[in-house]
């Protein structure tokens, strides 16, 4: 869903129950934005959360891979060991 709202300074927009934005001042071709939430409420420019979002994918995959190497040589292993009883 998107909402298209005209604002001027100062005025205040509630989304939900825990997140209150308000338009502090504009200036130029920027606009200054108060955000009142909860402090474990993540925050970041939508450019910067996608390039987290493709290294946290890059991350996981190596960390997938990792994993099953060290299964493969676990298993290798307990192979190893079993000829040996």
């Amino acid at each position: 869903m998107k909402v298209k709202l005209t604002v001027r300074p100062g005025d205040k927009l509630q989304i939900g129950n825990q997140v209150e934005l308000t338009l502090a001042e504009i200036g130029g071709t920027q606009a200054r934005l108060l955000l009142q939430l909860p402090s474990h409420t993540p925050v970041f420019k939508q450019e910067n959360y996608h390039l987290l979002q493709i290294e946290n994918r890059r991350s996981a995959s190596t960390a997938e891979r990792k994993v099953k190497e060290m299964v493969e040589l676990f298993k290798a292993e307990k192979e190893g060991q079993g000829k040996d009883n």
